[in-house]
């Protein structure tokens, strides 16, 4: 499954940086769970999966711990993750305040009316015309 993840990733990123930062933002998001096949999920949703959790099951880092040490394990990885997470939500806050600034000031330059006024003005001023402010 984590191979899967990763290809699917590595899809997003394949249709452009929008498409990359979007499932990574969704990936972030308290909504999204993998409980089934990833075990700081599965705790999350269940303290007691660790108890369930078969030794061929485990990954390399679990192989033979105890069920306290894996315990330790999940919950640092847990804490890595949301760090993670807030990283990409904050980037994501900036990004898109970002973009709306952008926008907002390239709207008056790109809008077809913006570019149709500026093309009169600019005749109309050869032709000494002038315009009231």
């Amino acid at each position: 499954m984590k191979e899967r993840q990763a290809t699917q990733d590595n899809n997003a990123a394949s249709m452009g940086a929008g498409s990359a930062i979007n499932r990574a933002q969704s990936k972030s998001s308290v909504n999204y769970s993998n409980k089934t096949w990833d075990l700081v999920d599965a705790v999350e949703e269940d303290e007691e999966a660790l108890d369930n959790l078969r030794e061929d099951e485990k990954p390399e880092e679990l192989k033979g711990k105890s069920k306290a040490e894996m315990k330790k394990y999940v919950e640092v990885k847990k804490k890595e993750r949301a760090v993670i997470q807030k990283k990409i939500t904050d980037l994501n806050a900036k990004r898109t305040k970002y973009v709306a600034n952008k926008k907002k000031n390239n709207a008056e330059e790109t809008t077809l009316d913006a570019v149709m006024i500026k093309a009169v003005k600019e005749q109309a001023k050869k032709k000494n015309y002038k315009f009231k402010k």
